[in-house]
Order: C-alpha cells, then structure tokens, then sequence
C-alpha cells in the first residue's frame, strides 16, 4: 500500500473538480464543497483539530461520490477517484484514532494496521514488524490484527511522518467552521489580531490598503450584524487576509443559513 506522505491538497482539489465536471449534469450545486474539503484535508492530513464533539458532515457525501464513480465509466473512470479515497481514507483513519476525545458520536476502539500505516506515512510491512517484534500491542478483532486507539496514538508520536491532532481552543472556532455569532465574532477578533498585532480595530485598517473597509464596518461586523450586500465580503475578505469563497460562506452561514442550506443541496 502506497503511503501518503506526497498527497497534496491541490491534487485532491484537483481530482474532485474532475469529478463534479464528469457528474455536471447530476450535481449543479456546487457551494460550499471547497470549504469542506479544505476543513477534511487540514483533519486528516494536517492534524487541525475539529471542534469538540463536531465532525465534517459532508465527508458521507465525498464517500458515497467515491463509491458511486468506481461504477462509472468515461472520464470517472480515467480519474478514478484516487487522490479524493486516499484523503477519506487518511480521514476516517483520524477519527478512529481520536474518536474516543470526543470528534465521534461513536468512537471506534481500535484502528487497522493499514490505518495506523497511513497516519504514520509508512508501508503497512513496517507496522506489522512492529507488532511483530512486540513494539505495538495488539488484540484481535474476528480475524483481523486491530490496534487500540491509545496504543496507536503512543507508537504513532514517536513516527517521523505521523502529525499528531492538535485540538483548538474551545472558545475560538476557525473561520470556515463558524456557524454562530459568537463564533464568527470570535473568529474574525482573533484573525485581526494575528494580523495586526493589535487590539485596536483601527490597526487593521491601517495595515490593509487594499480594501474599502472602515473601523465603523469592522465594528458592525464583529458586534454581529451585517447590514451590506453580498458583494461586501470581497472587501471583508482583503482586510482580513482570507480567500473571498471563505469568508462568503461563514457569512451566509451565519447570517443567511437558509439560503446557505439551499446552496449547499
């Protein structure tokens, strides 16, 4: 089994625009998928811990989209899929080995040797010398090698290619997983600060150029309401220094969740 140490997310995005081109005339709608694959890539393959208790709902989606082109034809068949599996694959392999701090509703207790071998970038062979020379305890699940989750999560860290999960603070949710005022406030507060350095909102200001952004805008922004059209998170998004797509989607879902879900179909 190939390791993914080389899998990059422009290949994934890559792979999945193929996809939706070949199923153009199933799936229109697309709004909404970049930000979930970019929140399951920095998962899986990064580490970036998912708020407590909340999981990337659309990732059923991108599975049964997989599952759905190995039985196509034409350009489905040409892509295959194949970085788009290895990233759900590496994804899946995550949740089960942190499951059990909260991420899942149902945690698994053990993960497979090919499991533990992706999260770790290795050949599935160097796992099961492990356990073979008694580095990794194991137990059996029917006939099948399984790997306690703690057990993997201790033999892992000491693996050059594995990048542990790293848990955000409860209190700050990341933009492209803000879904209420608080959070989005939250969110937006600490990205200035990032980058200005600074607690003052005129600091920001100053630092972008690039943008029709007032203080008075910011502040109406991050006191929860946004009172200007779509179009305005163009300059929201220069000011802040986040992709456009971004910022108009954790703004539509937080104030315009309705027609968010309708984009999101």
């Amino acid at each position: 089994m190939a390791v993914c140490k080389d899998l990059t997310f422009a290949e994934v995005s890559e792979d999945l625009d193929c996809f939706y081109v070949a199923l153009e005339e199933i799936l229109s709608a697309k709004a909404g998928r970049d930000d979930d694959l970019k929140c399951l890539y920095d998962f899986a393959v990064g580490g970036v811990g998912l708020p407590v208790g909340d999981l990337i709902p659309q990732a059923g989606i991108f599975w049964t989209l997989s599952l759905f082109a190995e039985d196509m034809g034409g350009s489905l068949r040409k892509s295959k899929f194949s970085q788009v599996s290895k990233l759900l694959n590496l994804y899946q392999a995550r949740v089960d080995l942190d499951g059990d701090n909260g991420c899942a509703e149902s945690p698994a207790d053990t993960l497979t040797v090919q499991q533990v071998a992706l999260l770790g970038c290795l050949d599935e062979r160097s796992v099961r010398n492990a356990i073979s020379n008694g580095d990794i305890q194991t137990v059996r699940d029917g006939s099948a090698t399984a790997i306690p989750n703690q057990e993997a999560r201790r033999w892992l860290l000491g693996r050059r290619g594995f990048k542990a999960t790293k848990w955000p603070d409860e209190t700050v949710i990341p933009l492209e997983w803000a879904k209420t005022f608080p959070e989005l406030t939250l969110a937006l507060v600490e990205r200035r600060k990032e980058l200005s350095g600074s607690e003052n909102i005129s600091d920001l200001v100053a630092w972008c150029d690039k943008s029709q952004v007032s203080t008075g805008d910011i502040e109406v922004l991050e006191s929860g309401e946004f009172p200007w059209p779509l179009s305005k998170c163009h300059d929201l998004a220069l000011t802040y220094e986040v992709p456009e797509m971004l910022m108009t989607h954790a703004i539509m879902r937080v104030f315009f969740p309705e027609q968010y879900q309708l984009m999101s179909r």
